[in-house]
């Protein structure tokens, strides 16, 4: 009696602990053989998340605008006989930062004190994380948690981002967060659409933006709400 045998399966690329800057295409690539028949197929997986079938060698392709995070790879390769194996797990690691504090578009009081806190996924140390209001520097923290506190903050918008170095030099930039400073929350309407810029905060609009449905029955307005501080 023939017993068939499994196929073999590697991932050639990219090699366990690379890292890689937030928003890289990676290619991705395996070898894989059967000794006694074809190879069908071979899937990449991020996980258990499938990422793309490859049916023809050369067994590669391009997983594209990855986002930061650690990473598990592997690569499943099927043969012309129904026989399934998978390869060890490739570990990297994709580089990235984000502002965790405060959230996208919030609205505030004038003179504020506003915590700012970053979340940061690497490999290797960090050396340093600092935050930045437009061009200008807020400060500069060098251990975590990564959180500093700007103080008496005037009447404006602002664009926040936060910028990691690593120890190997690397260094990587968060998307912007916005901050609307408002002297009087409930009744400044930044976007001009007939709400203020809190009630749409609270409603999870842009205040920012024109387009938000006036409120024509009163019923927002009737409500008392208490600015974020």
């Amino acid at each position: 009696m023939t017993v068939d045998s499994l196929p073999t399966v590697t991932v050639t690329n990219p090699v366990n602990d690379a890292r890689f800057a937030a928003g890289t295409n990676i290619t991705l690539a395996a070898s894989a053989t059967a000794s006694d028949g074809t190879i069908a197929q071979v899937q990449f997986f991020q996980g258990t998340n499938s990422l793309g079938v490859v049916t023809s060698s050369p067994y590669s392709l391009v997983w594209t605008n990855v986002p930061f995070g650690a990473y598990a790879l592997t690569a499943c390769a099927a043969d012309n006989n129904g026989l399934i194996a998978t390869s060890a797990v490739v570990n990297i690691t994709v580089v990235g930062i984000a502002i965790t504090s405060p959230t996208n578009n919030v609205v505030l009081s004038a003179g504020v004190n506003l915590p700012i806190a970053a979340a940061v996924t690497d490999n290797v140390g960090i050396s340093q994380v600092q935050f930045f209001q437009g061009a200008t520097s807020l400060g500069i923290v060098s251990t975590s948690p990564y959180s500093l506190v700007w103080t008496s903050i005037p009447s404006g918008i602002y664009a926040l981002t936060a910028s990691a170095t690593d120890t190997a030099g690397l260094s990587v930039t968060s998307s912007v967060v916005n901050v609307i400073v408002d002297t009087n929350p409930n009744s400044t309407d930044t976007d001009g659409d007939g709400v203020s810029d809190y009630i749409e905060y609270l409603e999870g609009r842009n205040p920012l933006v024109n387009g938000a449905v006036p409120d024509t029955n009163g019923i927002i307005n009737l409500q008392i709400y208490t600015p974020l501080h």
